[in-house]
């Protein structure tokens, strides 16, 4: 009877440590978890900042390449106008 005891209580002190080491299993998972949690939410905002900085930096390319396109439709519009006053200028010369 007494060994049966001595080994009941054996059992129930191999079940309590197997009880506490899984509780603190549980808290270090619930701190993992939490840290995991901390950290997407840091990545989460950090990509979003990213994303807007690359939307504004295409948007700035986008307006510089339209005055670019501007610029050069300009120099264009100059060198016709640069020609033909050219020609003119070439014509009355010859006339005087």
């Amino acid at each position: 009877m007494r060994a049966k005891q001595e080994l009941l209580s054996q059992d129930y002190k191999n079940m309590k440590e197997d009880l506490e080491q899984s509780d603190n299993y549980k808290k270090d998972m619930k701190h993992s978890i939490e840290k995991l949690t901390n950290n997407l939410a840091e990545s989460e905002e950090r990509i979003r900042m990213l994303v807007k900085e690359l939307k504004d930096q295409e948007e700035k390319l986008r307006k510089k390449e339209k005055k670019i396109y501007e610029y050069k439709y300009k120099i264009s519009d100059l060198q016709k106008a640069k020609h033909v006053l050219s020609f003119r200028t070439a014509e009355m010369r010859s006339g005087i």
